[in-house]
């Protein structure tokens, strides 16, 4: 079964045609990847797999049903390109809330450690680096084991080692048969 199926979906925004007709299918495991430049589409391809925005028509499903639908949110890990943390928490609490929230706690810890995450303490993710928000949003979206994981420019932001950790995680995803949806503008 597809991870995703996408029909003659337009999104719009205003007058501006975010997608035009796009159609394709997105397979249950392997990594997929949104290539393009700015303003291509990927951020808004990404809203729709993971049940935030709606098309303006066309048809989405996602894992066989609509998206973002409870047993489809509990089986997506999603790491937005900006936001969607909250201001006040911490790296290693937030990350154990989410993994808790999955009902697998025990998903975490392994995360904070291969990200680095502890080393932040008790730093709020206002005063962190966008690097060290971008990690936090990794683990968070790979706690619970997820069965696919959408990740929309997983790399902004992050030094050398940090691009490194990410496309390593990235390949052990692919070889435990993970759907990966991977939004992003650079080819390498």
């Amino acid at each position: 079964m597809p991870f995703a199926v996408l029909d003659d979906v337009v999104v719009t925004y205003g007058s501006r045609r975010a997608l035009d007709g796009l159609t394709t299918s997105i397979p249950g495991a392997g990594v997929t990847s949104l290539l393009g430049r700015n303003g291509a589409g990927k951020s808004t391809t990404v809203a729709l797999l993971s049940g935030l925005r709606g098309p303006s028509s066309g048809r989405v499903e996602v894992l066989g049903g609509t998206p973002g639908r409870l047993d489809a949110r509990r089986q997506i890990g999603v790491m937005l390109q900006e936001g969607g943390l909250p201001t006040g928490a911490h790296a290693a609490e937030l990350v154990r809330h989410a993994a808790k929230l999955r009902q697998r706690p025990d998903t975490a810890d392994p995360l904070i450690d291969l990200l680095d995450l502890g080393a932040l303490g008790k730093t709020t993710v206002r005063r962190m680096s966008g690097g060290e928000r971008r990690r936090v949003s990794l683990a968070c979206a790979l706690v619970g084991e997820p069965r696919a994981v959408i990740l929309d420019e997983p790399t902004s932001g992050l030094d050398p080692q940090g691009r490194a950790v990410v496309w390593e995680i990235v390949a052990s995803l692919r070889s435990q048969g993970v759907a990966v949806v991977l939004s992003t503008h650079l080819l390498d």
